[in-house]
C-alpha cells in the first residue's frame, strides 16, 4: 500500500527556452520614481531629511527587489518551468531576511528615519504588485501553445 504519491519529475526540462517577459520592469520602475518624487517631496515639506533619506531608500529597496527577483524567476523560467517557484519562493525569502536585517540593524535615531523608509516600503510593495497585475490582466496571453495556422489549413 502507497501513502504518499510519486513526485517523480520528468529528466527533460519543460519548455526550455521559452522566452519570460519582463516587460512590466519598466512601468513598474517608471511609477516608482514618480511615487520616489512625490514621497519626497511630503517628506521634506512635513519632515525632515531624515525623512526624505527614508522614503529615498525604502523606494530603492522596493525597486532593486522586485526587479532582481523578477529576473531571478524569469531565469529560472527560461531553463524549466518547474523552477519558477522555487526561484520565486527562494527570492522572496531572502528579500524578507535582507529587508529585516536592516530594519533591525538602523537605529531609530539616526540619519535614516525607520518610520519613513516603513512606509515607503509598504507603499512601494503595493505599487509594484498593482503595476505587475495590471500587466498580466492587460497582457493577451494563450493557455495553450498557440502555434497561427499554416497557408495550407486555409485551402481545405
Amino acid at each position: 500500500m502507497k501513502l504518499l504519491p510519486d513526485f517523480t519529475l520528468p529528466d527533460e526540462p519543460v519548455r526550455p527556452g521559452v522566452a519570460w517577459d519582463l516587460g512590466h520592469l519598466r512601468p513598474a520602475l517608471l511609477a516608482t520614481a514618480v511615487l520616489t518624487v512625490i514621497g519626497a517631496g511630503v517628506a521634506l515639506l512635513f519632515a525632515d531629511l531624515r525623512a526624505l533619506w527614508g522614503v529615498l531608500l525604502g523606494f530603492a529597496i522596493v525597486a532593486v527587489f522586485f526587479t532582481i527577483s523578477s529576473w531571478a524567476v524569469a531565469l529560472a523560467g527560461r531553463h524549466d518551468d518547474r523552477l519558477t517557484m522555487p526561484a520565486a519562493l527562494g527570492s522572496y525569502l531572502i528579500k524578507i531576511g535582507l529587508l529585516g536585517v536592516l530594519l533591525v540593524s538602523l537605529p531609530l535615531d539616526g540619519p535614516i528615519d525607520v518610520r519613513a523608509l516603513a512606509a515607503s516600503v509598504v507603499a512601494g510593495v503595493i505599487l509594484w504588485s498593482a503595476m505587475q497585475i495590471l500587466y498580466v490582466v492587460r497582457k493577451r496571453q494563450f493557455y495553450v501553445d498557440y502555434h497561427p495556422p499554416a497557408p495550407k489549413d486555409y485551402d481545405q
